[in-house]
């Protein structure tokens, strides 16, 4: 937060401005990142693309834990996938190079578009 202040002699008295912009939090989701996920590209699709790369499973789930808390609630987007962490299951809501949502039983988040969560969930843009 910043704090702006300047006496203004039209006026006769001193302005003072505050910074209004809003905190943002992450909380996380993936505690425990496990030693395999599952990506499902449809929702309610019954085949996963099955990832035991511990390094990906582990960039991905940072990824979604590091996204922001989001509670103003969700436009709609062309897509929605799944990732199954076992413990949490994460709805994937995306469009192209709009942001992303990360829906789950904890709540809401959003996160720009990063092509590495593309790359890593091998998701279409």
């Amino acid at each position: 937060m910043w704090i702006w202040a300047h006496y203004d002699e039209l006026d006769d008295q001193t302005v003072v401005v505050f910074d209004k912009q809003r905190v943002f939090t992450s909380t996380t989701w993936i505690r425990n990142v496990p030693s395999t996920i599952c990506i499902y590209l449809r929702e309610g699709d019954g085949n996963c693309d099955e990832i035991n790369d511990k390094a990906k499973i582990t960039a991905i789930a940072d990824l979604i834990n590091n996204a922001i808390d989001w509670e103003e609630g969700t436009s709609p987007r062309e897509r929605t996938s799944i990732v199954d962490f076992g413990t949490i299951s994460v709805r994937v809501l995306y469009e192209s190079d709009k942001e992303i949502y990360f829906v789950s039983e904890q709540g809401t988040k959003l996160m720009k578009p990063e092509r590495e969560f593309f790359e890593l969930t091998n998701l279409p843009r």
